[in-house]
């Protein structure tokens, strides 16, 4: 007799969005969701920043060669056609076969996720702060774990606006 092991508790959120995207996306020609949600691991966070896949659409009876229709803001069309070649061969590697053979560009806006995802810049932390850091992180034991920890602390530090306990 099988028994099914069934799992009660948190569920990540990715997983069941990959439920829920995935039906959408195959109607725009994406086999998968992971290529939209990865988007800027696969051609780069600059590129990323100023264009989004629309589609990917395929001729009747074929599996290859696709016209990947990507949404370009403003002014960057002229830079992204310069760099059409990476971005087919970048898709193409991330795909494993030659899923893309063209790319066509839509100029429009943006949605507002994609722009409201370039980082603010962060600020140099003061000789204080680190040092306050080194203070808080000292007594850990394993040196992977203290540098790890201290680089969270400059990162989280350096994203605020007032400086933490410095004294």
């Amino acid at each position: 007799m099988v028994q099914r092991k069934s799992t009660y508790g948190p569920v990540a959120a990715a997983r069941l969005l990959g439920k829920v995207m995935d039906p959408a996306l195959r109607r725009r020609g994406f086999a998968e969701a992971e290529v939209v949600e990865r988007w800027a691991d696969i051609i780069g966070a600059d590129l990323a920043d100023v264009c989004v896949p629309e589609k990917l659409s395929f001729s009747r009876n074929q599996a290859a060669g696709g016209t990947l229709h990507l949404r370009v803001a403003g002014a960057a069309g002229l830079r992204l056609q310069h760099q059409l070649p990476q971005i087919i061969d970048r898709v193409n590697a991330f795909y494993g076969y030659r899923a893309v053979g063209r790319v066509r560009l839509l100029q429009a806006p943006l949605p507002p996720t994609v722009q409201g995802r370039r980082r603010p810049p962060r600020r140099s932390l003061s000789d204080g702060e680190r040092r306050a850091l080194a203070e808080q992180t000292a007594n850990v034991d394993d040196e992977r774990l203290r540098r790890a920890l201290r680089g969270l602390g400059e990162a989280v530090a350096a994203r605020t606006t007032a400086s933490p306990r410095a004294d």
